[in-house]
């Protein structure tokens, strides 16, 4: 199983080169733009301990970028794609890939409405438009598994309680679960997954995203270049005097859908989410919206820094940063492991974590605003800047470092 995560991890990373390749075609923002996209997240952390989070990600990699690929040459055949993986994404995890076939729905309809022209020739008209149909061929093993475990393929294996067939007598393969009845509990159960739950709902996704109750580390904190980003958008339009391309608004517009359709996935598991005790580090289930909303800030950050120098300069501070911080990390966790508490050491590295972002952004961003009124002002910013990207890879390593010396901290996990 290792073995396999770091395959597949491995595979991540050549699949958001490729992304990052569409979005960046400038070599030196590329590699900063493939770096942070794996720094500023989960994702080697839920390799190393073997979590399947890691496979969405994988596939909405390639989901988005097949539909990039679509709307950057124009061809046809990346949306079938694209339908296919989603239908696998499916597989993967229902819940999730569900909200992403959707995402992928509606940049169909809008890729539609600007290529009238297809339905000129008959043929490829009527090709274009079954092709969210892949994405049943992409399902089939979810519906052979489903067929095999439960005998309805459209009823997933953990809609099952084991204790149902004893207490009623039947097997499952005679219980109620036809079609007839599935297809509207699935239709309501999508529904029902962006219906938040409770009154709390807004409350609990502030928290979710900013400032948790518990001692999770918050969504924003692990995209702090989308924080940058967001807070120099004002700067850029009204300062600057600068816009976003049509290449760039289509980017952006594309990574909102699919950040929104992952939020929207687990919009009734809002509050759960923040009351749960047993999701740490991060919000996991949340992890795929890192990648996009990297990309998204990397995106406007791009537009205030357009040489690649700068990126250059960054990325080489970001090198530096890193190998002193794992060192340290290093010393201090290996040196101190006999008398630390790893539970109260595992909550201080994520309380400790979020502060040392959000007054990183902080300092960042007045060190960008104020870059010609401060002595060595461009030193700072891409220092800032290089911390933004190095400290998520730091709080990976400080928290393997703790799990390695507690190995049975996530035994029930």
């Amino acid at each position: 199983v290792w073995v396999y995560h770091l395959i597949v991890f491995t595979l991540l990373g050549i699949s958001i080169s490729s992304l990052c390749r569409i979005i960046f075609p400038d070599k030196q923002i590329f590699q900063t733009a493939v770096i942070s996209s794996l720094t500023c997240s989960s994702y080697l952390f839920w390799t190393m301990t073997l979590k399947d989070h890691i496979d969405s990600v994988f596939f909405i990699v390639l989901i988005l970028y097949s539909v990039l690929c679509s709307y950057r040459t124009r061809d046809f055949w990346f949306f079938p794609v694209s339908f296919l993986l989603a239908g696998l994404l499916i597989w993967v995890r229902p819940e999730l890939g569900v909200f992403l076939f959707g995402a992928v729905m509606v940049l169909f309809l809008v890729f539609l409405g600007g290529s009238i022209q297809i339905f000129r020739r008959q043929k490829r008209a009527l090709l274009f438009i079954i092709a969210p149909l892949f994405s049943i061929l992409g399902a089939v093993p979810l519906l052979v598994s489903n067929f095999c475990i439960t005998g309805n393929p459209l009823m997933l294996a953990w809609q099952v309680h084991p204790a149902i067939e004893e207490s009623i007598g039947v097997s499952l393969m005679e219980s109620e679960g036809s079609i007839e009845t599935t297809i509207p509990i699935i239709i309501q159960t999508v529904i029902g997954r962006i219906t938040p739950s409770g009154c709390t709902c807004f409350h609990d996704l502030i928290g979710i995203l900013l400032i948790p109750d518990g001692m999770k580390v918050p969504v924003l904190s692990l995209t702090p270049l989308f924080i940058l980003g967001i807070l120099l958008i004002p700067y850029l339009f009204f300062s600057m005097k600068q816009t976003f391309n049509r290449d760039e608004w289509r980017h952006i517009f594309i990574l909102f859908i699919f950040s929104a359709s992952i939020i929207l996935a687990y919009g009734s598991s809002i509050q759960n989410l923040e009351l749960s005790k047993g999701i740490y580090p991060d919000y996991r289930y949340l992890s795929p919206v890192y990648l996009p909303c990297t990309l998204i800030g990397l995106i406007v950050i791009r537009k205030l820094f357009p040489t690649e120098d700068v990126w250059s300069r960054i990325l080489k501070w970001s090198f530096i940063v890193s190998i002193l911080g794992i060192a340290i990390s290093m010393m201090v966790l290996v040196g101190s492991h006999r008398s630390l508490d790893f539970w109260n050491s595992f909550h201080a590295v994520n309380f400790l974590f979020p502060i040392l972002i959000y007054s990183g952004v902080a300092v960042t961003f007045f060190c960008i605003i104020l870059e010609k009124k401060m002595p060595y002002g461009s030193v700072l910013r891409d220092f800032g800047m290089s911390l933004l990207i190095a400290r998520p890879l730091l709080w990976h390593v400080s928290l393997l470092i703790i799990c390695q010396f507690n190995p049975t901290m996530f035994t029930s996990y």
